[in-house]
């Protein structure tokens, strides 16, 4: 290997070990009734291996995407990013409602309605949910579209 290629794998390496927090990260899917249309889909990434007496203590995050990024293309657009947060000890929830910018007036309802239905799950003692200290709040983040969905969404939660 060339003394190039070699600083250029250390240097990729570096940075992709900047990227990845402590933890190990795990994905599952929940159902959230009333998102859009018939699509409920929710992509839940949490760290894996907080133990049980830490529950409570992460950070919740609803992650709204970009135009054209919802229903079967959100896991693999942004898989990086979200478990990329997940190691960071967040727990991210995205929703893969709304493909595209039909349903943009009221795209900002569904990170919140997310929330809402994690809280819900939390208090109810659902394990993955409950890795989440909503007393401290919940974050909203977004791509693109999911940017202003996120604007959106946090003016009206002030409001509320």
């Amino acid at each position: 290997m060339s003394s190039l290629a070699l600083l250029l794998a250390l240097a990729t390496a570096s940075r992709a070990s900047l990227l990845v927090g402590p933890h190990a990260t795990a994905r599952t899917t929940v159902a959230v009734p009333g998102l859009w249309l018939n699509e409920s889909t929710v992509d839940v990434y949490y760290p894996s291996d907080v133990p049980a007496a830490a529950a409570g203590t992460q950070r919740f995050v609803a992650f709204a995407h970009g135009a054209g990024g919802g229903l079967v293309v959100e896991p693999y657009v942004y898989h990086s990013l979200l478990h990329g947060l997940a190691s960071w000890g967040f727990v991210v929830a995205a929703p893969r409602a709304c493909l595209d910018g039909e349903c943009l007036h009221t795209y900002y309802e569904q990170p919140l309605a997310v929330i809402d239905y994690a809280r819900e799950r939390a208090a109810a003692g659902d394990a993955i949910f409950g890795l989440a200290g909503f007393a401290r709040g919940a974050g909203l983040a977004g791509h693109s579209m999911g940017g202003e969905a996120t604007l959106l969404g946090s003016e009206r939660a002030r409001a509320a």
